[in-house]
């Protein structure tokens, strides 16, 4: 791998909102089965702490991102939208850019709207890459997640501060709070089992917020399903936030997943 892949910036209107993407500025030679990971932030963020992660996927996998309605560069919005709204504008913004069977690479929050999004569109996805999958069953509270919170940022990179201050300060503490809210009542431990697409949940090994038996579970109710396919990865020394803090390891993770999705397609 030799050049960082270029990112730049495209708007849409979804659902009268205009929203803010971060896509391959250098598009591959496209093919029915080029490979296209498609990038879900977490709770109160933009997609720019997901960019370490997309660039160092360099030129083997096209890279496409939004900013949920109410988050980062998107419009502003009036009150905030739920889970089920999150997830309908993601389908239709992936379906407006033409992108075709992508591999979903979720983190944190973002897992919760990836996998509600093809939950509604089962067609949606070629496969799932789920970094710290929310919300843990025995923790659905909003003191034990902010409690959970404390613990993770110290060891998270100072680098990542800037980024959560100001993604937060843009969304405001209301809108934060009400989707969090949201995602409490959310379980995607009843919903993966559902899933008919391959799915690889990563988790970092000091991540206090989705620790690895959280991620372990998942994966094996996932497994649970006739046919279900379901890995697990723990990626040693990282927090929550892998695609910030560890890039290549979570980059490596998706292009495994296109490799075995390649490898289903290759004629026998």
């Amino acid at each position: 791998m030799s050049h960082a892949a270029e990112l730049h910036t495209v708007w849409d209107v979804v659902g009268g909102v205009r929203v803010r993407g971060r896509v391959s500025a250098r598009p591959l030679t496209r093919r029915d089965d080029t490979p296209h990971a498609v990038f879900v932030h977490g709770l109160g963020m933009a997609t720019n702490y997901l960019e370490p992660t997309m660039r160092a996927l360099e030129n083997e996998i096209a890279v496409s991102a939004l900013d949920l309605p109410g988050f980062g560069g998107s419009r502003p919005i009036v009150g905030h939208r739920s889970l089920a709204e999150l997830a309908e504008a993601l389908v239709a913004w992936v379906r407006m850019r033409g992108i075709v069977a992508p591999i979903f690479v979720g983190q944190s929050h973002g897992c919760q709207v990836v996998v509600e999004a093809v939950t509604r569109a089962p067609d949606l996805a070629s496969a799932l890459v789920l970094n710290a999958p929310t919300m843990v069953a025995e923790h659905r509270s909003i003191g034990a997640q902010l409690w959970r919170v404390m613990l993770d940022t110290p060891r998270e990179p100072l680098a990542l501060v800037p980024h959560v201050a100001r993604d937060y300060l843009r969304a405001g503490p209301v809108r934060i709070l009400a989707t969090l809210r949201d995602a409490l009542r959310d379980r995607i431990e009843d919903k993966l089992p559902t899933v008919r697409v391959p799915v690889t949940i990563v988790t970092g090994a000091r991540d206090p917020v989705s620790p690895p038996a959280w991620g372990e579970r998942l994966a094996r109710l996932t497994r649970s399903h006739a046919g279900a396919e379901a890995r697990f990865v723990i990626v040693p020394g990282a927090a929550h936030a892998v695609p910030f803090s560890h890039p290549e390891a979570l980059a490596a993770e998706v292009v495994s997943m296109a490799r075995r999705l390649d490898a289903t397609r290759a004629p026998r």
